[in-house]
């Protein structure tokens, strides 16, 4: 069946908090920051359209009817959320759906393990149409809004500039010669800057990933891909695997934390440019609506 004709309440992340009244705003606003807390695997389970269509099988197998089933999507949701158990689920399922037999209550939770809990989310393939394959020094040439593209959320510190200076890819470049010089470098001294330099120290694993891969296009002329239309680098997410991610560049004479960044700034980099599974078992703990 298409996603378009599924009652809401075969979704798990859908159905209200407590049995026969809607979910109030507070309500909703509480689950999916705790939905946002969990580990991506269990993300990408419960936004999978097989889990409506699992919850919709279980349903028509058994006669739930809506309310019932409303209340199985609660019972999935609360597996994810930590209220429960896999070894509790038949015990949930008698109780709270209303089934005296025992096998059926036993069935019903293999079913949510089987179907549910057993998902392997298939990653989403990137779209790439409209994104050209460019070496970073290349791109920076083509498209001015390239170098202005942050990489990290701290201000970097650059001996040419009196005052802290936005985490641009230009200014980050900028940041590696001026440490280890124009040359091109090795992984060993790539890797040694990424972890060690003064204004490394600070990032966070996703930020040294962005810039590592800056670096090693710019020292050995790979690819990156470029949203030409947006003059921004698109980074593969650091979870989720295929699932790509843009940065939000930000202009000239911005401010972060408290720290106003240098304007921009003509760098060696830009010269000449033209301005173109976990287990169910360890989840975070505590429920939440």
């Amino acid at each position: 069946m298409e996603e378009s004709k599924l009652e809401a309440y075969y979704y798990p992340m859908l159905v209200s908090a407590v049995s026969g009244r809607p979910n109030t705003a507070e309500e909703l606003v509480a689950r999916w920051k705790f939905f946002k807390s969990l580990p991506q695997i269990f993300r990408d389970i419960l936004m999978s359209q097989e889990v409506p269509l699992a919850v919709k099988y279980i349903s028509e197998q058994y006669t739930l009817g809506e309310a019932r089933t409303t209340e199985l999507s609660r019972i999935i949701r609360g597996v994810f959320f930590g209220e429960l158990t896999k070894e509790q689920l038949s015990q949930a399922v008698a109780q709270r759906l209303g089934i005296q037999e025992q096998r059926a209550a036993q069935e019903i939770a293999k079913l949510i393990d089987t179907r549910i809990l057993s998902i392997t989310p298939k990653p989403e393939e990137p779209d790439l149409s409209g994104l050209n394959q460019l070496s970073i020094s290349e791109a920076i040439r083509r498209y001015k809004g390239v170098g202005e593209q942050l990489v990290s959320a701290n201000p970097l510190k650059l001996r040419i500039f009196p005052s802290p200076v936005k985490p641009s890819i230009k200014n980050w470049i900028a940041d590696y010669q001026d440490n280890l010089g124009v040359q091109k470098h090795e992984m060993m001294e790539r890797g040694n800057y990424l972890f060690h330099s003064e204004n490394t120290k600070r990032l966070t694993a996703g930020e040294r990933q962005k810039l590592g891969i800056v670096l090693k296009s710019l020292d050995d002329n790979s690819p990156v891909l470029v949203n030409p239309e947006l003059q921004e680098i698109v980074f593969p997410r650091m979870e989720g695997g295929a699932q790509m991610e843009t940065p939000v560049s930000q202009g000239p004479a911005q401010s972060q934390g408290g720290v106003r960044f240098s304007s921009s700034q003509t760098l060696p980099a830009e010269r000449g440019a033209a301005p173109q599974r976990p287990s169910l078992g360890n989840r975070p703990g505590g429920g939440m609506v």
